[in-house]
């Protein structure tokens, strides 16, 4: 059992989080995908582990966001607040990070109830504002993000610089051709509608 943010004068309780990444379901996809020497056999068994293994680490977060007391958006926008380093607005964090406009707006609409940032008005825009933590957010964010992004660091010095780079070509890779195609099939429902219409 791990004790994730006990801080002696936060508002956090202290939570017990089970790290033990064998569930039964997890054993049952490894058994029906491993063949007798224990390699993936099939591209099939190869993409079901590569998704779980992206639901683990989804998983991993949210057990963080949960025991920090926020939602996983919330954390998130906080997260690339640390990460942007400086001012942004909400329309980079949604750009960089994938979240829908809306949501960015109620999480920052959230985060600013709390007291953790504040709106300014970008010079010379109508509208246009840049985010800031206030002291409350920065002091936040190093008691939760900060920790967390410590724990990253750490993971990843576990590994070989030449795995680290690795991992990123090949995630890359399976992006760009997950993205050509999820496009050629978003392409060919849209002109089978065209057709029936």
């Amino acid at each position: 059992m791990l004790f994730l943010f006990s801080q002696p004068q936060s508002d956090f309780l202290v939570k017990k989080i089970d790290k033990s990444p064998k569930t039964d379901y997890s054993l049952s996809i490894l058994s029906r995908t491993l063949n007798k020497e224990g390699i993936l056999n099939t591209i099939k068994a190869q993409l079901e582990k590569m998704n779980h293994q992206e639901k683990e680490i989804v998983a991993i977060y949210r057990r963080i966001s949960s025991v920090i007391g926020m939602s996983e958006s919330e954390f998130w926008v906080l997260y690339a607040l640390f990460t942007i380093k400086g001012e942004c607005t909400q329309q980079e964090i949604s750009d960089f990070w994938f979240f829908p406009k809306q949501t960015v707006n109620t999480v920052i609409t959230n985060l600013k109830k709390k007291g953790y940032v504040q709106l300014e008005t970008i010079p010379g825009t109508r509208n246009k504002k840049n985010i800031l933590l206030t002291e409350k957010g920065k002091d936040f964010r190093n008691k939760t993000v900060m920790l967390v992004y410590s724990a990253e660091l750490k993971v990843l010095e576990k590994m070989e610089p030449e795995e680290r780079i690795k991992c990123i070509e090949i995630m890359d890779k399976y992006i760009f051709y997950l993205n050509e195609e999820i496009d050629k099939l978003l392409q060919k429902e849209l002109k089978k509608d065209k057709d029936v219409q």
